[in-house]
């Protein structure tokens, strides 16, 4: 009899364009294809339905509607100034979805059931059978780091921020009131990761120093890495002509990680560039481009390009990749993405955390903005080094990122799950 996995994202993992979708959409594939899973996935969308076989590797996608505002306003009292949840956790939740939810999983009686993210957590902890709680990264760590972030984006919402009720947004538009915010989310979220982890058999982080993290806080060998990957193949396939002023980003622009970095850089690193080198231009890959964002446009050494169905072209002419991250937490994908294409990456140790890369060999970790310009401008100037951190971080990725080698760390989340 084949076995069942129900899986519960907080996205559509189809047609994958952002590093989580992409992570969910392989996770998926491997599932199904490496441990022979039959896999249902529920998730949230803008109207409610049933799919059969909407691709090679899901049996069935159920489509729920996510809580309407009138839901959200209704039980978000009780859910943050009682229970004391996360807003990552409240905005997500309504006891009709949940109901929705126990229909599927009763109907579908699955072997495992297993949830994305701590937006997804609280409505599989009471499922009897085993639970696999996939929290990617701990998210309490990333808003503690934002937080602390000098002249930071504060954004305790994140790419939420666009549903909240416009009187709501209007109230909450002021920086002392959405640190107040930030630093309850970020207290919330320390003691529901804590919590939410013991309902469940195992919990799948991307990197081994948050796995160390919240095993320690547990006291138990619980959580387990599971790192994102990067299909190397697909990522190096692409052939154009390199630009040898171009630079680039990706990334989602409402995530307050993203919005920083790029202001950031473009603030306090990319004049000391343009003063050495008048034609260098910033192109900026990806969708959800803040207000602040869209106003770089105005500057003729910007290029926005949006959101675009293939980034390889868009980040393979470049001749530098920059990911100038002030906070965050885990792998991050757009740098394994740009490494896998043979463009070199410089990044500060926020980006490069987890990865274990050598800085100078597999790419370049700065975090001064003036030693962040120069790598930039001797990666442009220098050939041989150029050449070096282009080879190396390609090959570092296929022998360390590969889909197909991260996928079987799957193994242990299955050896933990079904002990005794």
């Amino acid at each position: 009899m084949t076995k069942k996995l129900l899986f519960f994202t907080s996205r559509l993992p189809l047609n994958p364009l952002s590093g989580r979708e992409m992570s969910l959409y392989y996770y998926i594939k491997y599932l199904h294809e490496m441990y022979g899973y039959d896999i249902i996935v529920v998730t949230f969308d803008e109207k409610t339905e049933v799919v059969d076989t909407p691709n090679e590797y899901i049996r069935t996608l159920y489509k729920i509607k996510a809580p309407g505002k009138k839901a959200l306003l209704s039980n978000f009292f009780s859910m943050v100034f009682v229970k004391r949840m996360p807003l990552q956790v409240a905005l997500y939740y309504s006891a009709d979805t949940k109901e929705a939810v126990e229909k599927i999983v009763s109907r579908e009686n699955p072997d495992i059931v297993m949830a994305d993210m701590v937006r997804t957590s609280e409505y599989l902890k009471d499922f009897k059978g085993k639970k696999i709680f996939d929290m990617d990264d701990m998210l309490s760590v990333r808003y503690g780091r934002q937080l602390e972030s000098k002249g930071g984006i504060i954004n305790p919402f994140g790419a939420y921020s666009n549903k909240l009720p416009s009187f709501v947004s209007k109230i909450l538009d002021n920086n002392f009131i959405k640190r107040k915010i930030l630093q309850y989310e970020c207290n919330a979220l320390s003691n529901y990761e804590m919590k939410i982890s013991k309902s469940y058999n195992a919990v799948v982080l991307v990197s081994d120093r948050e796995r160390d993290r919240l095993n320690a806080k547990l006291k138990e060998q619980k959580a387990v890495t599971v790192s994102t990957g990067v299909n190397c193949d697909y990522f190096s396939k692409v052939d154009v002509k390199v630009k040898e002023n171009l630079i680039s980003f990706l990334g989602v622009y409402s995530a307050p990680h993203n919005e920083d970095a790029v202001l950031y850089f473009y603030n306090s690193i990319f004049p000391i560039i343009k003063k050495e080198n008048h034609n260098i231009v910033l192109r900026l890959v990806g969708g959800n481009a803040t207000d602040s964002i869209k106003k770089l446009k105005n500057d003729k050494a910007v290029d926005i390009e949006g959101r675009v169905e293939d980034v390889r072209r868009y980040i393979k002419e470049s001749r530098v990749f920059i990911a100038p991250l002030r906070f965050g937490s885990g792998i991050k994908t757009k740098i394994l993405e740009a490494m896998a294409m043979g463009v070199p990456v410089v990044t500060t140790s926020i980006g490069a955390e987890g990865m274990d890369a050598e800085n100078y060999k597999d790419m370049i970790i700065e975090d001064d903005e003036e030693k962040f310009a120069e790598a930039v401008l001797r990666l442009i100037s220098d050939k041989e080094l150029y050449n070096k951190i282009c080879s190396n971080g390609k090959e570092f990725v296929r022998n360390n990122y590969d889909w197909n080698i991260k996928m079987k760390s799957w193994n242990e989340v299955f050896n933990l799950i079904n002990k005794g």
